[in-house]
């Protein structure tokens, strides 16, 4: 009767210490699935490969930025004839029918004028007025600034020509950069007898430029050409796509 005690004290202790043994058996277990899936990965075939595209489209609307600038001895009257031009260029962009909205001020100054390099004396100032405005219809293009130019703009920024659907374009680009890679990566596998799995890895770059193309100002009809906004050429906008893409390979 005195050993029934001992009996089930060692019953007990084995009873505790068969989980700990099958929980360390499972640990184990997960650790070498972990080493074994970072030896797979380390030792898996890839192929980096990049794709480029090009997307051509002729642009839709235009940013001209004009300038008003006046010179006078006296700051105020300076001032006032600048006032004069700004509101005479103004009045030619609502009579060809530009919208408020799409007109802006974006820059003013006021700068003395000075005798010599001393800048120690003013002999007068000088005011700088510039317009920005947004033109969605080109054919007016050479109206806008032929018509500013007589009203009193003196200083033509720039023109940057756009367009309204950049970002179908730019998706288009893409889609045609990935297809590119694809193929690539199709080919170089050939090569090497193995197929292509899947991407692993992704990486993509857009950019956007603007090239005056002489194809813009010839119509179809293979000759004259196209006068719809007079002698200046918008040319197209170049819309690129690149992408580096990491692809499995397996035999």
């Amino acid at each position: 009767m005195k050993r029934i005690p001992i009996l089930t004290a060692l019953a007990v202790s084995a009873a505790l210490l068969v989980p700990g043994l099958a929980n360390a058996k499972g640990q184990s277990q997960v650790a070498m699935k972990t080493m074994f899936t970072r030896a797979s990965a380390q030792t898996q075939r890839t192929i980096i490969v990049s794709g480029d595209a090009e997307v051509r489209v002729s642009p839709d609307e235009a940013i001209v930025k004009l300038g008003v600038e006046t010179r006078n001895t006296e700051l105020l009257t300076a001032k006032q004839q600048s006032d004069t031009q700004v509101t005479q260029v103004l009045r030619h962009m609502e009579q060809l029918g530009i919208e408020a909205k799409d007109i802006q001020t974006s820059y003013i100054s006021v700068e003395p004028m000075y005798k010599d390099w001393t800048r120690t004396e003013i002999i007068g100032y000088i005011v700088h007025n510039s317009i920005t405005v947004k033109l969605q219809d080109l054919t007016k293009l050479e109206n806008l600034v032929i018509g500013a130019l007589q009203a009193g703009a003196n200083r033509i920024d720039g023109i940057e020509f756009q367009t309204t659907e950049l970002q179908k374009h730019r998706d288009a680009a893409r889609d045609l950069a990935i297809a590119a890679a694809q193929r690539k990566a199709q080919l170089m596998a050939k090569k090497l007898n193995h197929k292509v799995g899947w991407p692993l890895e992704v990486e993509e770059s857009t950019r956007q430029t603007w090239a005056p193309l002489g194809a813009q100002t010839v119509s179809e009809a293979g000759g004259a050409p196209d006068t719809s906004v007079g002698t200046i050429a918008p040319g197209q906008i170049t819309i690129t796509a690149k992408v580096l893409i990491k692809f499995v390979l397996y035999r």
